[in-house]
């Protein structure tokens, strides 16, 4: 009687399991060939990526204001693509390395800049100590650190 029973509840259980699977990939399949509503905005996978191009002149952007000033002069990196030089200011956390420190943006935010080759060499005749405010211009770099320029 109790193998009877074990047996009916496991039929039970394969048969909602087998249900649930079943609605489950029917609802996924009705949600990718619906219709998108008129009042949705479709973004393809190409608009998805490239938000750097968007132009925000005028928009309240955080960590975007008066701190970074966009040099006049064309610049061009290793690719021949223009580079922007970009004015920043912070308080001196402390150096990481010979070639890194550390500045706390005016908006909060904790970055690790490199040091250019002419400021690793002279750094230390600058004489910061932590907590002192600088005034920098340096280059945004795609997956590596930002790369300090000038210190004012």
């Amino acid at each position: 009687m109790k193998i009877k029973v074990g047996i009916v509840l496991t039929i039970v259980l394969v048969l909602c399991l087998v249900g649930y699977i079943i609605s489950t990939q029917t609802q996924i399949n009705a949600d990718l060939t619906k219709e998108p509503e008129k009042d949705s905005v479709q973004v393809s996978p190409e608009e998805a990526g490239m938000a750097e191009e968007i132009d925000l002149a005028g928009a309240d952007v955080p960590g975007s204001s008066e701190d970074k000033i966009v040099d006049q002069a064309d610049h061009k990196d290793s690719t021949g693509e223009e580079d922007e030089l970009l004015t920043a200011s912070g308080t001196f956390n402390g150096r990481i390395d010979n070639n890194f420190i550390e500045i706390e943006l005016k908006d909060g935010t904790v970055r690790s800049f490199q040091l250019s080759e002419d400021l690793r060499k002279s750094f230390d005749d600058y004489g910061f100590d932590i907590g002192d405010s600088l005034r920098f211009s340096y280059r945004e770099r795609e997956g590596q650190n930002p790369l300090i320029e000038r210190i004012e």
